[in-house]
């Protein structure tokens, strides 16, 4: 099990520049790459990319790159315009020679021509730079993958604990469904005969049978045999060890969240079905406990 949340460095030098990488991860329903790169490794954005995917399956990941260059050391190209440097000089010589005077142009007088000198900053990163450069991002991912396999155990020990809970609130609706049902006979029957009184008698086997009616309708076994898969299949994935590879895992909170919301779906329908004020509190305090297993839940990959 893996949490979304971790955050990982690493840096690499190479000819006088060093590469700095960081990766942070945090909560997102699907995989979302932000890369923060310098000019020069835009090109890779596609290679660092294939590196977060393959070890990231969910969550909003930022990654940023900071290229320093030693002082010492200079990226700098320059670019004569012979072309412009030619024109200038045709049309300086033609000046010349209207003026009648003598042509004393040397190289230096090249340097004052416009646009001559084209200075600009190396724009393409060597293949030395980039194989360093994906090293230090790959780094930076692993670190970043121990920290959210560090968060994830974390997590798994809250969400044992949080089903430990549900566990015993299943008891709970258990013993409080075996106390309705030995009651429900006379109240449901009590009931009825508030409401005919005064109008007619029903016979037994009529009456018998609306009991079995409401008594079916007000009946909770379904539910409480759903709730009881629905947390065991949860607290299988929560215990399964496989999950926290360091490879991406194949969506284990996705199918948490699924199974938090049929949690949810059950223990709604239960309340729904309730009358008791013990049943009704019951229902409350579990719902709490899926929201709050739910809120822990979000935080898986």
């Amino acid at each position: 099990m893996k949490s979304m949340t971790g955050f990982g460095q690493a840096t690499a030098q190479i000819e006088g520049i060093t590469l700095e990488v960081s990766v942070r991860s945090v909560n997102g329903r699907f995989l979302e790459i932000r890369p923060h790169l310098p000019k020069k490794f835009i090109p890779f954005e596609s290679d660092i990319g294939k590196i977060l995917k393959k070890n990231f399956s969910r969550g909003t990941c930022d990654i940023y790159i900071q290229r320093t260059v030693d002082s010492d050391k200079t990226e700098v190209e320059f670019t004569f315009k012979s072309k412009i440097a030619k024109t200038w000089l045709a049309e300086f010589r033609k000046t010349l020679k209207e003026l009648k005077l003598p042509d004393t142009i040397s190289a230096r007088d090249l340097m004052t021509i416009p646009d001559f000198v084209q200075v600009s900053e190396a724009s393409a990163a060597s293949n030395k730079e980039k194989t360093k450069l994906l090293e230090a991002v790959q780094k930076a991912v692993e670190a970043c993958v121990t920290e959210r396999q560090r968060e994830g155990e974390s997590l798994r020990k809250v969400c044992l604990q949080h089903i430990q809970d549900l566990k015993s609130q299943l008891k709970t609706f258990k013993t409080l469904r075996e106390q309705f049902l030995s009651e429900a006979p006379d109240k449901i029957k009590d009931k009825l005969q508030k409401i005919l009184q005064g109008q007619h008698q029903m016979e037994p086997s009529r009456l018998m049978q609306e009991v079995a009616v409401l008594a079916d309708r007000s009946d909770i076994e379904e539910e409480l045999n759903r709730l009881a898969e629905h947390i065991k299949n949860v607290e299988q994935l929560v215990l399964d060890k496989t999950a926290a590879s360091g490879a991406a895992s194949p969506g284990v909170g996705k199918k948490l969240d699924f199974y938090a919301q049929e949690l949810l779906r059950e223990v709604n329908t239960i309340g729904s079905k309730s009358s008791s004020a013990k049943m009704v509190e019951a229902v409350v305090g579990a719902k709490n406990l899926i929201e709050q297993l739910r809120e822990q839940i979000q935080n898986i990959e």
